[in-house]
């Protein structure tokens, strides 16, 4: 495809995938350069808007910092902690001291929650981000035994505390920006808080005024939906953009290694002597290619495909569903099968014969570009999946809200609400949240005490099995 079809199917494509927020215009009849400004206009981060002393992330990364590497060994959860139904003195006394000597961590996380909320740096994705990300899911399981501790001594206020900063921070997470790597951090931080929350609302000795606490303390909604806006902008500014800066006048061996580097992760799964002999075979491949790497071409398909997932995003979850997925691109089948997902896929270099090499080294120079697209198959998620993740974040969230609510009703008035309306008409809850896989009610049984969303694939109900049912165990909130 020459370079000029090129941009005319991109410039296409962004405007298709922007249909309402580009002029009709440019939607209508799009001229390339437009079409992709504007798309690209959409990407670009918000300006930061914090003060030093509003921003929650350094603090946030400093308790992460500050956590002892001796976390308590042992294959467990925080809701076996401290749980007389499950007793295990042992574990109990490690977990205690791991909490005792994380004291400062704790209380960094209560000042960082103070704040307004989290700007993250503007700078590339290194390996260093994600081991502080890896540093602030331990930072979650933290607070998680601390709440489950103090419940253990029926402290139920300083636990609603506790969860509440959990809850807090997770939202933070969730809404800050940083890439998508780091939503999900905040997702799983989600989860650990809303857990946390329903353990001590259904608690015995939890009273109401500790569940109406809580309750205040939750915001309407976990941001979720925005927060991952943030990261997919975040993420093709700071990762998708510097990355392809750098890699624009490298060798080929170069950019091919940077589809996946050696690293100690990769060094369990292939020996290093198997890798240099892939990469090398992989570099034999474009011999004499006119064009193996264009990062300007890569850099508009990047354009378009995350302005395709921002517009996504605003779509209700029936309609995401009823898109067509995107079909492979057809031209990555050029790639000999042993070398096409990536350096370390389950087929061995080696056993590539020189006519097969020959064979492939036609074939790739029939495609233009051919290691950009590959890149982009390798570093782009499923759109659907980021969908899904940010509403199972929402969904966990108001959920949860519903069981507080619904456990606050009980304890006031002796029995479990007739519907989900009595919440409001009861005045604990000014307006009942939305299932956003359905954007109607949340679904309620009172016979089978339970409250739940439909789930993704509207498969979630009170009788699912979590061995069948992907969202069984968290979409469902049993009322004890």
């Amino acid at each position: 495809m020459g370079i000029m079809r090129r941009r005319t199917f991109l410039a296409s494509t962004a405007a298709a995938a922007l249909a309402g927020r580009v002029p009709l215009a440019v939607a209508a009849d799009p001229a390339a350069e437009d079409a992709l400004a504007c798309a690209e206009a959409l990407l670009r981060p918000a300006p930061l808007v914090l003060s030093p002393s509003q921003n929650a992330l350094p603090l946030l990364i400093e308790a992460g910092r500050l956590l002892t590497d001796d976390e308590p060994d042992g294959d467990f959860v925080a809701e076996d902690c401290f749980n007389p139904v499950r007793p295990d003195a042992e574990r109990d006394r490690a977990v205690a001291a791991w909490i005792e000597a994380n004291r400062r961590s704790l209380d960094l996380v209560e000042a960082a929650v103070g704040r307004a909320g989290l700007e993250y740096p503007h700078e590339p994705w290194a390996d260093e981000r994600l081991k502080t990300m890896m540093r602030l899911r331990a930072l979650a399981r933290l607070l998680a035994y601390q709440g489950q501790r103090l419940m253990w001594q029926r402290d139920f206020a300083s636990a609603a505390r506790t969860s509440l900063a959990l809850e807090r921070a997770s939202r933070l997470l969730l809404g800050g920006g940083g890439v998508v790597v780091e939503h999900i951090v905040g997702s799983a931080s989600n989860g650990t808080a809303c857990s946390l929350i329903q353990r001590i609302s259904q608690h015995p000795g939890a009273d109401a005024p500790t569940l109406r606490t809580m309750l205040a303390g939750l915001a309407a909604g976990a941001g979720a939906l925005a927060g991952m806006r943030k990261a997919i902008r975040a993420e093709y500014s700071f990762y998708i953009v510097p990355e392809l800066e750098r890699l624009k006048d490298a060798d080929t061996r170069t950019i091919l290694e940077s589809l996946a580097p050696w690293d100690e992760n990769l060094a369990f799964m292939v020996p290093r002597s198997e890798y240099d002999l892939r990469l090398e075979k992989l570099s034999q491949l474009f011999c004499g290619h006119p064009n193996a790497f264009d990062a300007e071409d890569t850099r508009r398909r990047a354009v378009a495909q995350y302005a395709t997932w921002i517009h996504e995003l605003d779509l209700s979850w029936a309609a995401h569903q009823a898109r067509p997925d995107p079909a492979p691109t057809a031209e990555l089948a050029a790639w000999p099968e042993q070398l096409a997902t990536s350096l370390f896929g389950n087929g061995k270099a080696g056993e590539l014969s020189e006519t097969e090499l020959a064979t492939a080294r036609k074939r790739l120079r029939c495609v233009d570009n051919p290691i950009g697209k590959q890149f982009l198959e390798q570093t782009l998620l499923e759109s659907k999946a980021l969908h899904r993740s940010a509403l199972a974040a929402e969904a966990q969230h108001a959920g949860t809200r519903l069981l507080l609510a619904t456990r606050a009703y009980k304890l006031e008035r002796g029995e479990l609400p007739p519907t989900l309306e009595s919440l409001v008409e009861a005045t604990i809850l000014e307006a009942l949240p939305m299932d956003p896989f359905t954007d109607k009610p949340f679904r309620y049984s009172r016979e089978e005490r339970a409250i739940w969303s439909v789930g993704p694939d509207g498969d979630v109900s009170p009788d699912a099995s979590p061995d069948d049912v992907v969202y069984a165990d968290s979409l469902i909130w049993r009322l004890e």
